[in-house]
């Protein structure tokens, strides 16, 4: 696990052992504001409160502080909230935030009419209406008793239900050791690539919807006011007074976007400049975060996206569509599986980008673009599609938002095993909704009740999980030797790489954008532990670990500079192996960190890694008198160090770089 991951997620972990008054007061405040109108939406409550319980889990600390203050908290933002009701009664729709969304407090009225009381305790697990039911049980005049039994009662199994399967998800990951914090890491980005996908889903149908809709009346006005025969076209397209019309319009200005964005992605991968940088730095992060629990996750949710099941999808689309007589759309839909399956090895061939590691061979040897990102956008995008027509307002947001989660999992864990570059999947995912859109822009016209859209989506869901779930199983062992990777490593004598080696590293710091930082300006052929040895020596010392007191006293006047962390910056996704800081002055440091590089000096029984090293120098600035965080200013040239037998080379750009390495045994 590299070392600032592993410090976050001590961090946190320890903070839940050491300081549980102050873990269960940030608790009962989110839990608090989770249920307060409009704050809810802004802060993450339950996602923080999920944090904290699996922390406490995985470091074996109480978990009953976190139960009760997020109990606590659910029963005192209730009460806030019908009191207010109870206080304004109908004058609190003249208050804000009701001024200015009245749907809310609308939606309140009808669930708690007709729910009648227990609709407290219901609306405590609905996003929708949890904020505004109590305000509406107030204003309703509804007993203090009955409304507090209702309270008290869902705050508890609410709070229990949050914590305790989080608690018990830490412990479990605690188990693992050193993986653990990997695990948590992976997890936590595949439920925020879900979440992202799903809010995603929602803020298309809520938002840019409303956004292409006002763009439609400008050009639609732009049209109306012009006589040729393009713009006449276009304004009967973009007629307000024709709603079928107004619907293909919509999705005709969607098609721009996604199309717009595909040749961009094309002409940028083939031009394999800032993005080919960001696509290596992207998956050596990926490859650093690899551990045994989330391959497992992820070698699933893969197989979702292999032939086997997109081609019994697609089959099951087809039966149905043809079983229930709607002949043109599946005419339409196998029309464009079959260009999809044309397209996509033609461009792999044509472009020939390798993919990060051979798994493949012929024309799937290529990575560009990813094959399983366009066959599930294209698949599960179009079943999406169908089955939230003929549906409005959150029932038609549910086909949608499981397709889009679905189908970000699948891009994400092509990514996360090794197979795709973000690139492939971008650009893969972009061509499969295309592909969607065309055909909802050809059927935006009419209904599609013959095709019963609620059954067809039950129905391809069960097809997808069992299709799924036994190609995972059959090809299991298959997949974890196709995708089980460790970093190239290779070995050369010391004298290649004193005499030409050298060059063939990086000579700069890649960010995670892709973009070059720093100049690397140290090669070390050695262990960590003897560099740090050699280094301390002349001052160096190791940075004090990321923790919540030492960013606090990193804001004091009194806190030397040298003890303040350093920055976890990344090179080509991969943190430093080695930290170290030395005073250069009371406001400034001298800052070196060192990466692995897969490079090895020696011989194939007996070598030692090459890491390489920048050298920042950092000041610290005041604001108003007060300390900010260090700043880094320059690279010093040369570089600030000194080491035993070093070399002194020049780099391409004219920047002195040392090479040097640990001294052999004694015979």
């Amino acid at each position: 696990m590299t070392a600032w991951l592993a410090s976050l997620v001590h961090t946190i972990v320890g903070l839940a052992g050491s300081n549980p008054w102050l873990v269960a007061a940030i608790v009962f405040a989110a839990a608090f504001s989770e249920a307060i109108v409009v704050v809810g939406a802004l802060v993450p409550g339950t996602a923080l409160i999920l944090a904290l319980a699996a922390a406490a889990g995985a470091g074996g600390h109480p978990v009953w502080p976190i139960v009760t203050a997020a109990a606590l908290g659910a029963v005192a933002s209730d009460g806030v909230s019908f009191w207010f009701g109870h206080r304004y009664r109908s004058h609190i729709a003249e208050r804000w935030p009701f001024t200015r969304h009245p749907e809310l407090l609308a939606r309140g009225d009808a669930f708690f009419e007709r729910h009648g009381g227990k609709s407290v305790l219901l609306a405590r697990f609905l996003p929708g209406v949890r904020a505004v039911v109590p305000v509406s049980a107030g204003m309703a005049g509804m007993p203090v008793d009955r409304f507090y039994a209702a309270n008290v009662s869902s705050a508890v199994i609410w709070a229990a239900s949050h914590v305790l399967p989080s608690a018990f998800l830490g412990v479990a990951l605690g188990v693992l050791g050193a993986a653990s914090g990997r695990a948590l890491i992976v997890l936590a980005a595949l439920l925020l690539t879900v979440y992202v996908a799903a809010r995603f889903v929602r803020f298309v149908w809520s938002r840019l919807v409303m956004t292409l809709e006002r763009l439609r009346e400008v050009l639609f006005e732009t049209a109306r006011h012009r006589g040729d025969p393009l713009s006449r076209a276009a304004a009967a397209m973009l007629d307000p007074d024709r709603p079928d019309a107004r619907v293909s319009a919509l999705l005709v200005l969607s098609l721009g976007a996604v199309v717009t964005g595909f040749v961009a992605l094309v002409d940028a991968v083939v031009a394999r400049g800032e993005i080919a940088r960001a696509d290596h730095a992207i998956g050596n992060l990926a490859l650093s975060l690899r551990n045994d629990w989330a391959d497992a996750v992820f070698q699933t949710i893969s197989a979702f996206g292999d032939v086997a099941v997109i081609v019994s999808v697609i089959a099951a689309v087809l039966v149905w569509l043809l079983w229930r007589g709607e002949r043109r759309l599946a005419v339409t839909f196998a029309g464009i599986v079959a260009v999809t399956a044309i397209f996509v090895p033609t461009l792999k061939a044509t472009v020939g980008i390798p993919r990060p590691f051979p798994m493949y061979s012929g024309a799937e040897a290529f990575s560009f673009p990813s094959g399983h990102a366009t066959w599930s956008a294209l698949v599960y995008g179009f079943v999406g599609w169908l089955a939230s027509r003929d549906r409005t307002g959150s029932r038609a947001q549910v086909p949608l938002a499981v397709a889009g989660a679905l189908i970000a999992s699948i891009a994400l864990a092509r990514v996360y095993l090794g197979a795709h570059w973000p690139s492939d999947v971008l650009t893969g995912l972009s061509f499969g909704f295309g592909a969607v859109l065309v055909v909802a822009i050809q059927f935006s016209r009419g209904t599609f009740s013959a095709v019963d859209p609620a059954r067809f989506g039950i129905v391809l869901a069960a097809v997808a999980i069992v299709a799924g779930g036994m190609n995972a199983a059959m090809t299991w062992t298959t997949a974890e030797a196709r995708y089980a990777r460790e970093p190239t490593v290779r070995t050369v004598s010391v004298e290649r790489w004193l005499t030409d080696e050298w060059r063939t590293l990086p000579a700069r710091r890649t960010d995670l954008g892709g973009d070059s930082e720093e100049p690397f300006t140290v090669q070390w052929a050695g262990t960590p532990t003897a560099l740090t040895a050699t280094l301390e020596r002349d001052g160096w010392h190791r940075p004090q670990p990321w923790s919540l007191r030492t960013v606090a006293d990193a804001f004091r006047l009194s806190t030397p500079l040298s003890t303040i962390p350093v920055t976890p910056d990344l090179s080509d996704g991969r943190a430093a192996t080695l930290e170290l800081v030395r005073s250069d002055g009371a406001d400034e440091r001298l800052v070196a960190r060192f990466w692995p590089t897969g490079l090895r000096v020696g011989t194939e029984t007996a070598s030692v890694p090459v890491l390489e090293g920048t050298i920042l120098r950092e000041r610290r600035i005041h604001l108003f008198g007060l300390p900010i965080w260090p700043i880094a200013m320059s690279t010093p040239r040369p570089p600030a160090v000194s080491l035993p037998d070093e070399i002194r080379v020049t780099g391409t750009a004219g920047e002195t770089i040392l090479l040097a390495r640990e001294a052999p045994p004694a015979p």
